[in-house]
């Protein structure tokens, strides 16, 4: 072997241990920033929407939080989203996927109408977002709001302001609770009808944070 060949066979093998090394640290630095976006969610998130806590079921919301990763631009954008379910797949954008529970216990995902479902977690709370049929749900702190096509003429928002939200809401999640109408509103173009609805989040934690000390 020349002395070329030599020098050549080290280059060779110092970029491949380069090369290792750079994947070492790319491992090492994906765990640790994973470490620290929990450690934030477990500082941070204390609520949560109870129509997201009855549309994803115990179990099932924990798998997907455990399998949540921090978005390339956190935290500079805090915002955390995840698809939980969605039936539709646009070319290059993969879908997160989850078999999620839902509604009564024992059934499925594909037994309730449900296009798509993924949870937002904002500032301390976690909250969801649902859509099945022509129907979206958007839930918040104060409780949400259904986006819903254009209520029959002889609707009156006065038979519907103040009463439960399953008046409007036909879904498991609205199903026998204490969710009421705040306001009735179509959109300028006429085309949505937007409802708000009070529904107060529910004391939670991220699974990581369990058990915790209460705040109320």
């Amino acid at each position: 072997m020349t002395s070329e060949d030599g020098s050549r066979r080290a280059r060779s093998n110092a970029d491949r241990q380069a090369a290792a090394d750079l994947r070492l640290l790319d491992r090492e630095f994906a765990a640790r920033r994973l470490q620290i976006f929990r450690t934030c969610l477990a500082r941070r998130v204390c609520l949560a929407s109870p129509l997201l806590l009855d549309a994803c079921k115990g179990r099932k919301l924990d798998e997907a939080l455990w399998g949540m990763r921090p978005a390339i631009d956190w935290p500079d954008r805090p915002e955390v989203d995840l698809v939980i379910r969605s039936r539709s797949r646009r070319r290059g954008h993969p879908t997160t996927q989850v078999d999620t529970s839902l509604g009564p216990s024992g059934s499925k995902a594909g037994d309730l109408v449900m296009d798509h479902l993924a949870l937002r977690i904002a500032d301390r709370s976690v909250h969801m977002i649902m859509r099945f049929g022509g129907m979206a749900v958007h839930t918040t702190d104060l409780g949400g709001r259904v986006l819903t096509p254009p209520l029959d003429s002889w609707v009156d928002k006065r038979e519907l302001v103040g009463f439960s939200l399953e008046r409007i809401l036909k879904h498991p999640v609205a199903e026998g609770r204490d969710y009421w109408i705040l306001s009735v509103e179509p959109t300028l173009s006429g085309r949505v009808t937007i409802v708000e609805f009070k529904a107060a989040p529910i004391e939670w934690r991220v699974p990581w944070a369990r058990p915790w000390d209460p705040i109320f």
